[in-house]
């Protein structure tokens, strides 16, 4: 017979436009696993990333507050700790008018910040220090959300579209540097954090692709655009998990030369 469909929409006061993933109905048992799958990795992935992030975060600003030299455990928990907030975007589900466009500087801050980090992270792990160029990168990050906060509610869309694809070379110039540092030190461990930032950096320019010209996505791969899945959020984690990696390769290499220093002394 004939049946009445009513869709419910969260709809923010600054999107120009709504987008929906592609509708599929059928039968419960067909549509079931699809959804059940669709919300594991839109909805609880999150939520555990972020909840992790934070707990990691913890822990490793803790180490660097009680060993301030370790410079490169404070950047890997300010990442952590920063991502863990950039992915609460896809926690929350409801928050009040009022508070939006706070939130989005918050989120605009979050993802700069994390980027920024990360491009200090691999100065600072291939041994180069750059007072300037470190100094650039934070005004350059803080450039989009103080645009947002300054600018107020209605420049969201041309702040996102303009600021956030200037991200993406930066994202480049941070993954030519790791590929440096490999072909430097020619090890196994020095190549996982480039492949990890180099999924991260495809991922980057998918979603960029995806908000706001899905018009060359489309032509590619009209149903994956439909579904209207993000890929930064995971592939991140990738790039947390190698840094982290990175971190406890360097410890236990140095509790190996210690013992082994104990043990010639």
């Amino acid at each position: 017979g004939r049946n009445e469909l009513l869709l419910r929409v969260a709809a923010s006061p600054m999107r120009e436009r709504l987008r929906a993933p592609l509708l599929q109905i059928g039968p419960s048992p067909e549509v079931q696993p699809v959804y059940d799958q669709r919300l594991f990795w839109i909805r609880t992935m999150p939520q555990i990333t972020a909840l992790v992030c934070m707990l990691v975060a913890a822990l490793v600003l803790c180490v660097w507050w009680r060993r301030p030299g370790e410079l490169l455990y404070g950047l890997f928990g300010i990442a952590a700790a920063l991502w863990g907030v950039r992915t609460l975007t896809f926690v929350i589900e409801r928050m009040p008018a009022a508070q939006w466009h706070g939130w989005r500087v918050a989120y605009l801050g979050a993802t700069s910040g994390f980027i920024v980090v990360l491009a200090v992270f691999s100065l600072r792990l291939a041994g180069l220090r750059r007072p300037r160029l470190e100094r650039a990168l934070l005004a350059f990050g803080a450039l989009g959300p103080l645009w947002l906060l300054l600018a107020g509610e209605g420049s969201e869309a041309l702040v996102n579209r303009v600021w956030s694809a200037a991200l993406i070379p930066v994202g480049l110039g941070i993954l030519g540097l790791a590929g440096w540092t490999v072909a430097r030190q020619r090890t196994w461990a020095s190549a996982v954090l480039p492949a990890a930032m180099g999924l991260a950096v495809l991922a980057g320019l998918h979603d960029y692709l995806m908000a706001w010209d899905d018009g060359v996505l489309a032509r590619l791969w009209p149903q994956w655009v439909h579904q209207r899945i993000f890929l930064l959020h995971h592939s991140a984690n990738l790039v947390l998990v190698a840094m982290g990696g990175l971190l406890a390769a360097r410890f236990i290499h140095t509790l190996s030369a210690l013992q082994e220093l104990n043990q010639t002394l």
